[in-house]
């Protein structure tokens, strides 16, 4: 037999394993996760909500104050006597220092709240500003907590030198799963909780057991199949980043197309990552002859930028700026079309971003949280009629770019305080 056709048969092998293990799927609808059908895994005002249903004792789970008693001994805070007069609320403002994704207070006992991390980078000062809240004299419970909730329970991007970072509590979602795992439960809401479980550890990037995977494995591990599994492997490690670069490529072609067809060419371009790797690539629109920063590998121009973080299983687009913003010395022009952005699309504003929005909020999936599912996406994309999501993904940077791309030029200029 030559390799070719051991190949063959390995693959067709591996091919019937799968169509027994889709008719199980079927009969059981096992996969099914009401968060992932509703396309809300990665929304972190979704998860905050949920935790607040469960968080909270008068919710229609009907269970009390169990699951906030056990909360509260899981970041290591005094669980009080009573909590009746429990209040547990989200998008909670506290100006100036901002609005909390989560607060449970009771008046003069306990204040706790939670910054809910899934992927969106931190805002300038966050948790400065949030300590300095929960310090402060307006805070008057002897029982008080900064929950810091992200994927892998990571420490802040911020420095927190200078402040009493005591009340700090790191948290992931992977402890959140084993929390909720650990409770009891009716039937009707163990379903739900057990898939809120399967989210928080795919959000936390924790392999879960998959007897369909389990098998392949054994097959692949035989002697006379592992030097082919070795090379199939190889193949597909070289092939990852050209499917890709295949993707981006396509969005690019796009773009470069309408900005021949408007006439703009001869002042735009498009710029790619210079190493498009697995986890982090980048597209822009961009100046003619604009300069790359070597160090963060981005445009050093106003542009519009879609940035894809398979490793957060984000993938956002926006217009980012020049430099970083300095309050200091503000940009009138800058300052509107942030409104515009915010006020128009929804769009989050920080430092680096007028305005940025997962492609997912708009039901356009370039990155899923299963990476084989991704990177299957990608490639089928690629080799279709059409490219149909590359075109997607090309249409929103073209929207941004018809509507802001004038005044861009303007942030652009050399005499631009932008």
């Amino acid at each position: 037999m030559t390799p070719v056709e051991e190949v063959k048969g390995l693959l067709a092998t591996v091919g019937s394993i799968r169509v027994q293990h889709e008719v199980a799927w079927r009969d059981t609808a096992t996969r099914f996760n009401i968060f992932d059908a509703l396309n809300i895994e990665y929304r972190e005002l979704s998860h905050s909500k949920f935790l607040a249903f469960l968080l909270n004792p008068n919710q229609l789970h009907d269970q009390g104050d169990r699951f906030l008693r056990s909360f509260l001994a899981l970041i290591g805070v005094a669980v009080p006597d009573s909590l009746e007069h429990v209040e547990v609320i989200t998008e909670h403002p506290i100006p100036p220092y901002g609005q909390l994704d989560l607060l449970i207070r009771i008046p003069a006992v306990l204040t706790i709240c939670v910054e809910n991390k899934v992927g969106a980078r931190d805002q300038e000062n966050q948790i400065s500003r949030y300590l300095n809240w929960l310090n402060s004299h307006v805070i008057a419970t002897g029982i008080r907590a900064a929950v810091y909730l992200t994927p892998r329970g990571g420490c802040p991007q911020e420095s927190l030198d200078g402040v009493d970072a005591s009340p700090l509590r790191r948290l992931s979602y992977e402890q959140i799963a084993n929390w909720i795992e650990r409770q009891s439960y009716p039937d009707h809401l163990g379903h739900v909780t057990g898939m809120y479980v399967q989210t928080c550890r795919r959000i936390a990037g924790v392999a879960m057991k998959n007897s369909y995977t389990d098998e392949i494995g054994g097959l692949l591990r035989t002697p006379q199949h592992f030097a082919i599994a070795l090379d199939i492997a190889q193949f597909i490690a070289e092939e990852r980043a050209r499917v890709i670069e295949r993707f981006w490529q396509n969005v690019r072609s796009i773009l470069l197309a309408r900005m021949s067809a408007e006439g703009v060419s001869g002042r735009w371009t498009i710029e790619l990552s210079r190493r498009l790797i697995v986890d982090n690539s980048w597209l822009a629109i961009v100046p003619v002859g604009v300069r790359i920063d070597q160090d963060t590998g981005v445009p050093l121009c106003y542009s519009i930028l879609a940035e894809c973080l398979s490793s957060g299983q984000s993938c956002c687009y926006g217009i980012r700026r020049r430099s970083k913003k300095n309050p200091d010395a503000p940009n009138r022009l800058d300052e509107i079309i942030s409104h515009e952005l915010t006020a128009d699309f929804q769009f989050t504003e920080n430092n680096w971003f007028c305005g940025w929005r997962k492609f997912s909020d708009e039901g356009v999936f370039v990155v899923t949280p299963d990476e084989k599912e991704w990177l299957v996406q990608l490639n089928g994309d690629n080799h279709s009629t059409g490219v149909p999501l590359a075109t997607e993904v090309a249409e929103d940077l073209w929207g941004l770019f018809v509507r802001f791309g004038d005044r861009l030029e303007q942030l652009n200029a050399p005499n631009s305080s932008g």
